[in-house]
């Protein structure tokens, strides 16, 4: 896409932020990340979103927590994905603490 002069949107941003959680590529969705961020789209929230559940799912606790105090508009499925963050890396204190 890149090399024949078509911008990314928010599907494949959020796509890529998508699989990267999957596998886990960490590497590779903090390039996705940057990207987003030089796009200018970082203020919107499904990739906001998106972001945060990547780090989470990663187990990059500290970035999806801080993905999460930078966004403005958090929605049930922000707060899902901070909790599940949270708890899958252990930490059910903070996602109690979230979840209330």
């Amino acid at each position: 896409m890149h090399k024949i002069g078509v911008p990314p949107s928010t599907f494949t941003f959020s796509s890529g932020l998508s699989t990267c959680g999957r596998l886990p590529a960490t590497q590779e969705g903090k390039q996705i990340h940057d990207r987003i961020v030089k796009s200018g789209l970082l203020s919107n929230k499904v990739l906001q979103t998106a972001l945060l559940d990547m780090y989470a799912k990663c187990g990059l606790v500290d970035d999806a927590c801080y993905v999460f105090d930078e966004m403005s508009d958090r929605d049930v499925v922000s707060w899902t994905a901070m909790v599940a963050g949270f708890a899958k890396a252990g930490l059910m204190k903070d996602a109690r603490r979230v979840f209330d």
